[in-house]
């Protein structure tokens, strides 16, 4: 999770706003598409006809119209402003702290591994970490939204889904764990020697 923070604080906290600003608003005209048509068919069979076609359909195209231009905004902040932004940042970073390491540090890690490891992160922040970070808002955003409507609908569901946070946040817990030590020593075992 800290890597997360420090990635979002390295993109600015003002592109991470608007950015989640952005889903949120995505996310909610892409609900508001889903009741506009249950609106629309509610209509079409207490009249028994398709009525107004055009008003419908041109509303519906509207929201849709709007959902596209929230997201692309969302992407072009998130691609273009922020993760540009962090990239330089972290690796400026990246490069004063192995420039400035005590020699001692060089006489024992070969320097195949430095050089893996440095080009291994920042390829990570350049290609993956913005998709991560998008993903991860819009699960965040979409799961926060379904336990709320279906917990206005069912307020038991609220009750069952506290007790399953509390398994996953265990198991999560000892996967990480478990995740970490893998990676490391796969990343050990590409160093060149």
């Amino acid at each position: 999770m800290s890597v997360y923070i420090s990635y979002a604080k390295a993109c600015g906290i003002i592109g991470v706003v608007v950015f989640f600003i952005f889903t949120l608003f995505a996310r909610l005209l892409d609900l508001t598409q889903t009741f506009w048509l249950k609106y629309w068919s509610e209509k079409n069979q207490a009249a028994g006809k398709n009525e107004n076609v055009l008003q419908f359909i041109g509303v519906y195209a509207l929201i849709g119209l709007s959902t596209v231009s929230f997201n692309t905004s969302r992407t072009i902040i998130l691609l273009l402003y922020s993760s540009i932004r962090a990239s330089k940042k972290l690796y400026g970073t990246m490069s004063v702290a192995v420039i400035y390491s005590p020699m001692e540090f060089f006489n024992t890690t070969p320097l195949g591994r430095v050089v893996n490891r440095f080009s291994t992160d920042m390829d990570m922040v350049d290609t993956s970490l913005h998709h991560i970070l998008m993903a991860f808002f819009q699960s965040i955003l979409s799961c926060f939204v379904t336990i709320v409507l279906v917990g206005v609908s069912l307020p038991f569901f609220l009750v069952l889904t506290s007790i399953l946070a509390i398994f996953y946040i265990y198991y999560q817990r000892l996967f990480i764990v478990q995740s970490r030590e893998l990676k490391r020593l796969t990343s050990t075992s590409y160093s060149p020697v």
